[in-house]
This record gives C-alpha cells, structure tokens and sequence, in this order.
C-alpha cells in the first residue's frame, strides 16, 4: 500500500473512533479537543474542565491539521485544535479558523520556559541554583541550527533534522553551516540548502525572540547536556526536566498566555465553559 494511502486509513480510522465516541451519550456534548502528541494531552489536561470537553491526540501536526479540517467540514461536533506554533507565526501563516490556535512560542515547552517565574521553579525542583546565562548560553547554542530548522521548514527541503543531536554536539559544530549540512541532508530531500541562501535567509529576518525560534525538544536536550557537562549533574536526563518542567507551569500562569485569551474569547462567542 502506499504510505499516502496509509497515512489516509489512520487519518480516517482517528476520525471514525472521533465519530464513534461522540455518538455515545458521554461525549457527545463535550468539546473535542484534539493535540499534537501524547505529550501535549497530558501537558494540557490540567487546565480544561474534563466534564466539559476531552483531549484527543493526532499524532502529528500535519495529521491534526488534516483531522481538523476534516471533522469541521464533514461531522457536527463541537471542537478546537491547539497546534505548536512551529515557524508558522514567524511566517505569518494564520492559524484555520477561529477554533484553532497556536501556542505562545515555538511550543509549549517553551511557553512554559519564557515565564521567568517557571523557569526559577524548574531549577527549585530540580535542586540546582538557577542561573540564567546557562539559560542564554543554552538557547545560543542552539540559534544557528534553530534558523537552519526554519528555512528548511519554510522551502519544504525535507533535511532529516532529528539526524542533528543537541545533546551530543558541540557548540561549535551546531554553528557550522557544513556540519550541519552534512548530516541532515538525505537522499529524500527535496532541494539543498545552501550556505549563501541560508545567510541572505538569516539576514532578513528581523532577530525572532529565542523562545520563538527554538524548538523546545532541542532546549530541553541541550539544556540537559550543558547540566551534565557544565555544572556536574552527571545523573539529570531529559526525561526528568520535561517531567519536572509540567507541574512548574500552573493556571496562573497558563492565564497569562496568548493561548488562554484566545481560547477564552472563543468560549464567550461559543457560550461554553471549557476552561478551569
């Protein structure tokens, strides 16, 4: 079978189990919430009323886009989607429609991290003095490869970016166009990202914040690397500040996001109450 044709049946067999659950009487007056990955539901399930509304995972951005569409134009089910801003914001690119939003950041991951209040818990409940130049030299090693990630994000040049690991490389080679090249290019690309256009690319972009150019999957593993190497914490894994990282970012603070007023709004224009 094609791998179109089966990335078609599982979009379709997420949408039938969708259809299948909002006939019953427990769903079918909930909001359908539908995520990224595992990782997001539990992430976001603290902050919606479970009475009111169920988390439901698409297994990707692409298929949570795809899935959405589909569910708006062809069931009547009340739903959302909350997708990762990835580079979309950067790029201008709107979100759907009214019911779907992007998160502060690049992701939630770094959503959390931009509230400085987070980030000092974080380091608390790790039991490690908070030190905010790790922080910045954390998100310097990783801003040339964050602005590689964007053009091939942009031009659709399909470098295999998780070839790249952060949490093994040296800062100097994420800063080195050929290092990265190197590795990250495969034979499924679609197109080479030369160093010239990488640059002119890199130029005429007005300095993004680091919390929106940064993928917060690269910042945990790299903030993790530079723990370990740096400051001695041989036995922290990545794992563990991810899972230390959640309860950090509470709903006072997920009330001062973006993400929250937009949901908000939609609620008042919906009359529902999905939110705690």
């Amino acid at each position: 079978m094609p791998a179109s044709l089966k990335e078609n049946v599982k979009i379709q067999d997420i949408i039938n189990e969708i259809r299948l659950q909002w006939n019953t009487s427990t769903y079918h007056h909930k909001v359908l919430i539908m995520v990224e990955g595992k990782d997001d539901q539990t992430f976001y399930f603290k902050f919606f009323e479970p009475y009111q509304s169920e988390l439901k995972t698409c297994k990707g951005c692409k298929k949570l886009k795809d899935i959405y569409n589909k569910i708006k134009s062809s069931l009547s089910i009340e739903c959302i989607a909350i997708k990762d801003s990835d580079f979309d914001r950067l790029n201008n690119v709107p979100p759907i429609d009214d019911g779907f939003f992007y998160t502060d950041c690049h992701d939630y991951e770094m959503m959390c991290l931009a509230d400085e209040l987070v980030k000092k818990e974080l380091f608390d409940n790790l039991a490690i003095m908070y030190d905010a130049d790790l922080i910045e030299t954390t998100l310097n090693d990783l801003r040339y490869l964050s602005y590689f990630k964007w053009y091939n994000y942009t031009y659709k040049a399909y470098y295999e970016m998780k070839a790249i690991k952060v949490e093994n490389e040296s800062a100097e080679n994420l800063r080195n166009y050929s290092y990265l090249h190197n590795i990250a290019h495969v034979s499924s690309s679609k197109s080479i990202i030369d160093e010239e256009s990488l640059n002119q690319f890199i130029s005429s972009k007005t300095s993004p914040l680091s919390y929106e150019i940064t993928n917060g999957h690269d910042f945990i593993k790299r903030l993790c690397y530079r723990l370990k190497t740096k400051e001695g914490q041989h036995n922290i894994n990545e794992n563990q500040i991810r899972l230390v990282l959640h309860p950090c970012f509470r709903k006072e603070n997920f009330q001062q996001t973006k993400l929250y007023k937009d949901i908000k709004n939609w609620e008042r224009k919906k009359g529902r109450n999905i939110l705690k």
